[in-house]
């Protein structure tokens, strides 16, 4: 009885962690297919005034998810035994520390840039532009982060 609750446990917290991951990959397949490009047809001035209302509100949003996320793939780790967990959540594990070093400088500077000055918004296209580069490179491993915990939660490995 008590082993049929642990199994119900782990197969729980596995599909919760596939669920959540695929909502943390599909986020970030949406800006990175959609919300960019869409975004970059459009003028400096206008990528200035979209980041700076986008992109606090997605911050607030998934920084804390994200962490959600690892928390839960990291319970699955300890629930189920299974080691393959271990890959989904090194590579969500990853974004963390990868958006600190190489994206939160540009966040950082897109965030001081001012609406209507001339100067500031000739800087922020090519800010945005390697923005999107940088983020592209999130949504890879978001998405093999998502596939990894789909392969974790149907093997028994």
């Amino acid at each position: 009885n008590n082993m049929n609750s642990l199994l119900s446990t782990g197969k729980l917290l596995e599909a919760v962690a596939v669920f959540t991951s695929g909502i943390c990959a599909g986020s970030n397949v949406y800006v990175t297919a959609l919300e960019s490009p869409g975004r970059q047809s459009k003028s400096a001035s206008y990528q200035l005034q979209n980041w700076h209302v986008t992109f606090p509100r997605a911050a607030a949003f998934l920084k804390p998810f994200g962490m959600v996320v690892n928390l839960i793939i990291g319970s699955c780790i300890y629930q189920t035994k299974k080691s393959s967990w271990w890959v989904s959540f090194g590579l969500f594990a990853f974004m963390g520390p990868f958006t600190v070093v190489f994206i939160g400088p540009t966040n950082d500077k897109l965030m001081s840039l001012k609406e209507g000055d001339d100067g500031d918004e000739k800087k922020a296209a090519p800010l945005v532009a390697g923005w999107e580069k940088l983020h592209a490179v999130r949504t890879y491993v978001s998405v093999v982060g998502f596939m990894a915990a789909i392969a974790s939660m149907v093997m028994d490995i």
